[in-house]
């Protein structure tokens, strides 16, 4: 049987875990843009306006996603994935 996502359910879990989520985000981020470890101690909107421009989200969704998956084994879907005919930026 096909397993319906729930999406509702999905961001109650993520919710929960949001502040230590978007901690692992920034970690991944700098690791990944090779920037500055300083920025570890800073929130995803220092590193949106310092370092990144249009598309940004596409960054933090694509992170985000797996670091659900890996870490809280949660299938998170992006906006994007949800939404396949609208364009996010």
């Amino acid at each position: 049987m096909v397993k319906l996502y729930n999406s509702k359910e999905i961001e109650k879990k993520v919710r929960k875990i949001r502040k230590e989520l978007d901690i692992k985000i920034v970690r991944d981020i700098c690791e990944e843009f090779d920037l500055d470890y300083s920025y570890e101690s800073r929130a995803l909107d220092d590193l949106h306006k310092n370092h990144f421009g249009f598309g940004f989200c596409h960054v933090i969704w694509r992170i985000q996603k797996k670091i659900l998956k890996q870490d809280y084994n949660i299938d998170w879907m992006s906006p994007t994935e949800l939404n396949p005919f609208v364009c996010y930026d």
